[in-house]
């Protein structure tokens, strides 16, 4: 939990504490794929100020340092300011009283973020507010989605003092105005499970992804043993079989039946299983499926500490993690010829 106010550096009950500046050489060389910040004022070019605010001088932090250089920034904050009350009613959002301080201007007294940069730096930018959301083009800003109960006209082009571009609008996800909580995790990483399946005819092994799956209901579970045995009478033959676990869950009152369908599967279909979790089954799998040794992949980490065991290299991390981004292959891991082509250019 990270403290407030003055006190915002120190944390209680952490995982991990860097030191600032290893923070900021972290933003600075490039680190962060994306990141979410505030916004108070934003032209139609895309700039941002949130440092001079009226008579009020605010510095900016590490807003400089963490926007400049992440892939995918996305900037927030209410659509107008000063007096602004909205409620929820019926899965809609109704603007109660609208705000007396526009936000989208024409011009802003200090530019903390630009958009021309932005759009140089080849960064996706979208600037979201509670009724609606842009994103940057080479055109200016591009109005991409409207609350439920919101009227284009009244609610969005008439407080703002330039016209974005209009389009291909589409309504902003219901669930959002919903009660119900959104299952975040479930909906961006929900796959029908033969997708999550792969067999490798060169082991006679099935590699199964259960990343970030969720078994809530009796329901869940008979649809996930349906789909799994009829991948598995496809073969019409015993298999090995790898699982990744990493990021599953079953509900506890779900356990035994699910202990009982893997008992099922087990006595028909496997002739082996293995369990591993995130990178090393990812490994595991690319590594039998083209024909390569298990050492010849390598993470970020394993190339962190061949370059610091390398003797003549004085090299800045940041360099190196924008090396291994620049020639990892697409399950992100590194083959060893593009490793030596790293080390050459280290060199």
């Amino acid at each position: 939990v990270g403290l407030t106010g003055h006190d915002f550096g120190p944390a209680v009950n952490y995982d991990a504490l860097l030191p600032m500046h290893e923070q900021f050489d972290f933003y600075n060389g490039g680190g962060l794929d994306v990141c979410f910040l505030g916004m108070a004022q934003v032209t139609a070019s895309g700039d941002v100020n949130v440092t001079r605010l009226g008579d009020r001088l605010t510095g900016p932090g590490g807003f400089i340092d963490i926007s400049q250089c992440t892939k995918r920034v996305n900037l927030l904050g209410s659509f107008t300011t000063g007096g602004l009350q909205v409620e929820i009613h019926d899965g809609e959002l109704q603007i109660v009283q609208e705000g007396s301080i526009k936000k989208f201007v024409t011009s802003v007294p200090e530019v903390t973020f630009s958009g021309s940069q932005a759009l140089r730096r080849g960064q996706i930018v979208r600037y979201i507010t509670e009724r609606c959301v842009f994103e940057l083009t080479a055109e200016g800003l591009e109005l991409l989605e409207v609350a439920p109960g919101v009227e284009l006209q009244r609610d969005i082009l008439d407080q703002m003092d330039f016209a974005p571009i209009v389009r291909n609008v589409r309504p902003m996800d219901a669930a959002i105005f919903r009660p119900e909580r959104m299952r975040l995790l479930e909906r961006h990483f929900k796959l029908d499970l033969a997708d999550r399946m792969h067999y490798s005819e060169h082991n006679n092994t099935m590699y199964i992804d259960l990343q970030n799956v969720s078994i809530n209901s009796m329901q869940d579970l008979d649809r996930m043993a349906a789909q799994v045995e009829g991948e598995f009478q496809k073969l019409g033959r015993k298999v090995h079989c790898i699982v990744n676990y990493s990021g599953f869950d079953c509900r506890s009152e779900l356990q035994a039946p699910y202990e009982a369908v893997l008992a099922r599967l087990q006595a028909r279909h496997y002739l082996s299983i293995k369990r591993f979790s995130g990178r090393a089954f990812t490994r595991h799998k690319i590594g039998h499926s083209i024909g390569l040794r298990e050492g010849e992949l390598f993470t970020l980490e394993e190339l962190q500490r061949i370059v610091s065991q390398r003797r003549g290299l004085t090299v800045n991390p940041g360099d190196v993690e924008s090396l291994f981004r620049r020639h990892k292959n697409d399950v992100g891991l590194l083959p060893r010829d593009r490793l030596k082509l790293i080390l050459e250019l280290l060199v």
